[in-house]
């Protein structure tokens, strides 16, 4: 069986139902602004997070490996759906930010994103040397570690409910 085309795979992401059951702490708010334009993106981070959290407390290398992966698909999704919320599309994401999360963070911002929780900044300066390389295995392996695994996934849960507040606050796209 064939894959079905890009634009269409682009097109059933886009129109896929939100996951609120995912356990994200707002999970309750991911069908507040109803649908916006990179919302699928969204659901998605917030998939990946919930992979994270299951991990959060694992104290084995390959574990938190996983765990940083998963934290940095969760921010560059998240960030990437406020980016297509403010116009942004998939070209532009590729060519101006990639999987670099202080460029797609410092884009949010420029857009009018303004993230609340402390430690948001200091998550994606740690995280983005090694994620957006596909190494986070050495960040894993680094002793003492730069960045708790309590501290990250309270900041990359910080970062949606921001996205989430940041959306609903100026509706102003459709999906």
């Amino acid at each position: 069986m064939r894959a079905p085309p890009p634009s269409r795979r682009r097109r059933h992401r886009q129109e896929a139902a939100s996951s609120p059951a995912a356990g994200h702490a707002s999970a309750p708010a991911c069908s507040s602004p109803a649908r916006w334009r990179g919302k699928y993106l969204f659901d998605n981070a917030v998939g990946f997070l919930a992979g994270a959290r299951h991990l959060v407390s694992a104290s084995d290398p390959h574990s938190r490996e996983n765990f940083l992966q998963l934290i940095g698909c969760a921010v560059e999704l998240a960030l990437k759906s406020y980016l297509h919320f403010a116009g942004w599309n998939d070209d532009r994401c590729r060519a101006e930010v990639r999987h670099d999360l202080v460029k797609a963070l410092a884009a949010a911002e420029q857009l009018g994103f303004h993230p609340r929780h402390p430690d948001t900044r200091m998550l994606t300066r740690i995280l983005s040397p090694y994620y957006r390389c596909h190494r986070t295995r050495e960040l894993a392996r680094r002793e003492p570690t730069p960045l708790s695994s309590e501290r990250a996934l309270r900041a990359a849960e910080g970062l949606l409910d921001d996205v989430l507040a940041a959306v609903a606050a100026h509706p102003r796209s459709g999906g």
